[in-house]
This record gives C-alpha cells, sequence and structure tokens, in this order.
C-alpha cells in the first residue's frame, strides 16, 4: 500500500513537473492530483526538492528501461560498437513512449538544468559518455587530444539529440514526411553513423598534435 502511494505520488508530480517546470508546480497539486494527504510529501520525500530529484531519476530509468545493455567483446570492431550507441541512444530519446512526461522531463532538464542534473549526469549520462569515448579512441591515433575526442563525441550526441528537441518543428516544416523520418529509427542511426565515421576517419588521418599536459575525462573525474 506505501508502495502505491509513493508511485503514485511520483507519477503524478514527474507529470506535472514535465508539463509546467519544478517552479511552476506546488506540492498540494501534485497531493491533491494525487488524491493523497499534503503531508505524504514530507513522509515519503522529505520535501519537494527531493520529490523532483526522485521523479527525474525515474524518468531517465524509464526512458532506457526497454533498451539493451551495450556490450562487447574484444573482436567488436569499433564500427559495429558506434552504430549499436548511435541505435540506442536514438531509441531513447527520439522514440514516442508511453507515458510521454519521461522524456519531456528529462529534456526540460538538459535544456533548464537544475540541481537534479547532477544527479541525473552522475548515474546516467556519464557512464555512457565514457563508454563513447572509449570507442571514439579506437578509430584515432594512440592518445588524441581530450578536445578532439569530444568535439567528435559532442558532435554525435548533438545530432541524436536534435530529432527530440526539434520534434515539432520537423512536423510543422516536412509535414507527414516529417513524421516519417522520426519513426524511421533504423534511417536516422544508418545516416548518423556513417555521417559520423567519414568525419572520423578524416580527423584521424589529420593526425593532430596532442598539447602538452591535456588530460581527457577519466571514469573517476568529478561529475
Amino acid at each position: 500500500m506505501n508502495n502505491d502511494i509513493r508511485g503514485r505520488i511520483l507519477q503524478v508530480a514527474g507529470q506535472l513537473f514535465a508539463e509546467r517546470s519544478y517552479r511552476s508546480v506546488s506540492v498540494r497539486e501534485i497531493c491533491r492530483r494525487a488524491g493523497v494527504n499534503i503531508s505524504a510529501v514530507n513522509y515519503y520525500f522529505r520535501d519537494k526538492e527531493t520529490l523532483y530529484l526522485e521523479a527525474v531519476r525515474l524518468a531517465a530509468r524509464q526512458c532506457t528501461r526497454d533498451l539493451p545493455i551495450l556490450t562487447w567483446s574484444e573482436a567488436d570492431p569499433p564500427e559495429s560498437k558506434l552504430r549499436q550507441f548511435i541505435q540506442n541512444m536514438l531509441r531513447s530519446v527520439v522514440r514516442e513512449q508511453e507515458p510521454a512526461w519521461p522524456a519531456q522531463l528529462i529534456m526540460s532538464e538538459v535544456v533548464r538544468p537544475t540541481r537534479a542534473c547532477r544527479r541525473f549526469v552522475r548515474e546516467f549520462v556519464r557512464p555512457n559518455f565514457l563508454a563513447l569515448l572509449n570507442i571514439l579512441r579506437e578509430f584515432l591515433p594512440e592518445h588524441p587530444p581530450s578536445q578532439t575526442l569530444y568535439r567528435l563525441a559532442f558532435s554525435i550526441v548533438g545530432q541524436c539529440l536534435y530529432y527530440r528537441l526539434c520534434r515539432s518543428v520537423l512536423s510543422l516544416l516536412l509535414g507527414r514526411q516529417g513524421n516519417e523520418l522520426l519513426e524511421d529509427i533504423e534511417g536516422l542511426t544508418d545516416h548518423i553513423f556513417r555521417f559520423s565515421l567519414a568525419g572520423i576517419r578524416a580527423i584521424a588521418k589529420s593526425r593532430p598534435r596532442r598539447d602538452v599536459g591535456d588530460k581527457c575525462l577519466a571514469p573517476e573525474a568529478r561529475a
């Protein structure tokens, strides 16, 4: 029973936060919509901020719950790893999900970060970003400059996020073709993969000089 109440509060709060932002939603409204006493938030979450943190955490889990865990063997080529990474990311950010609020809340947190963003980055973003950096290292000469790795990684991530952040613009701009474009995850995966691979290979051939004292993000680096 307690878990049902806690879960109901989380679901209602997450939806309201996604629709109107953290500041625009009151604890009183959350409790009214959830059909619980206003003291329930203090009992289960201590305060509104903790409730929001838990809603963001739940949203991140729900956005990735159906995605396969990325695992590779030493024999897998970096091309295969990169394509799988891109496909996973597109599936998590582009596809329509029910309920829709988890993806909306995560995108809101990315665009207008709150204190919850540090935890979200530490638990969900950082592990994937480090995995992408490791994939990119396999394409480049030994000890590539950290800035080269970061630019490549953010270029790939940015291409994937564009189709989420500009979803409504694509629909207005292209009409039905925009919706068809967004629904074709395999087509988007192939395009971003081929486009990115060509750029990576071009940069790998240029062999940029590593700056003295240059350090790349390490797994133990502070979030």
